[in-house]
């Protein structure tokens, strides 16, 4: 049921020209394929911005920026097991900055960027402690009171995104870029933050598409064990008109 309506409302002008040009037995059989095909190969787009609670991402990926260049929209495997707290120094610092009132060279994370410093000519384009401090006041502190007015806005021409990876049984992985911001919208107690996904696990997308057999929403605890409200699954029954 569902489907005949996506298809309909999504190839509506398509369908018009096919039911003038073409005999009603093509048609028939075109609707049965896209019917089975949407069905069957259900990739959620990865251009869509979903709105979850910062609370809601509490580990992120280890290693992704040697790993991303292999990942593809949807992948099974254990890929989501290799994760750490997302409570590490930078989260720990930001608190120490905002709630301690501490300078940024005191906190945790300069100790580490210290440690670094004698190994590595810079850190962020910068080669002393001095320099990341100011640094720090100049861009962070910066972010800091834009998010206390702002929150994290949402906009395509300027919106560098954070990205998000979702396990088998729909939990958030945060990527490793936006740290900040991510510590600092959880530190504030945001109730939603703008998010791309980059990764589904395939699990995962097989219990959506269970869903998308069933006649309405409310039977989705039923079907599939995932609540209603869950962000992704907003997303899925947004762009795919379930009712």
């Amino acid at each position: 049921m569902h489907f005949c309506k996506i298809i309909v409302r999504k190839c509506f002008t398509f369908t018009k020209i096919l039911l003038l040009k073409c005999s009603p037995h093509s048609v028939i059989l075109l609707i049965k394929y896209l019917f089975y095909k949407h069905r069957l190969e259900y990739i959620p787009s990865k251009n869509n911005v979903i709105y979850v609670n910062p609370h809601h991402i509490n580990v992120i990926l280890n290693n992704e920026k040697s790993k991303k260049i292999y990942y593809k929209p949807i992948m099974s495997g254990d890929w989501d097991k290799d994760i750490r707290s997302i409570y590490g120094s930078k989260y720990r610092s930001i608190v120490q900055r905002y709630e301690k009132k501490m300078e940024w060279y005191q906190t945790e994370l300069f100790a580490y960027y210290k440690k670094r410093l004698t190994k590595e000519n810079n850190v962020l384009g910068c080669k002393s402690i001095d320099e990341l401090n100011d640094y720090y006041k100049r861009n962070i502190d910066t972010l800091y009171k834009s998010v206390l007015k702002h929150g994290i806005i949402h906009d395509k021409d300027v919106f560098d995104p954070l990205y998000v990876y979702i396990g088998e049984n729909g939990e958030f992985i945060f990527g490793d870029n936006g740290n900040h911001r991510l510590s600092i919208a959880k530190y504030l107690n945001l109730k939603s933050i703008p998010v791309k996904v980059r990764v589904r696990h395939k699990i995962w997308v097989e219990r959506l598409q269970s869903f998308s057999s069933s006649e309405s929403v409310k039977d989705i605890d039923k079907i599939t064990g995932i609540k209603a409200g869950h962000p992704d699954v907003v997303n899925f029954i947004n762009e795919y008109g379930f009712e």
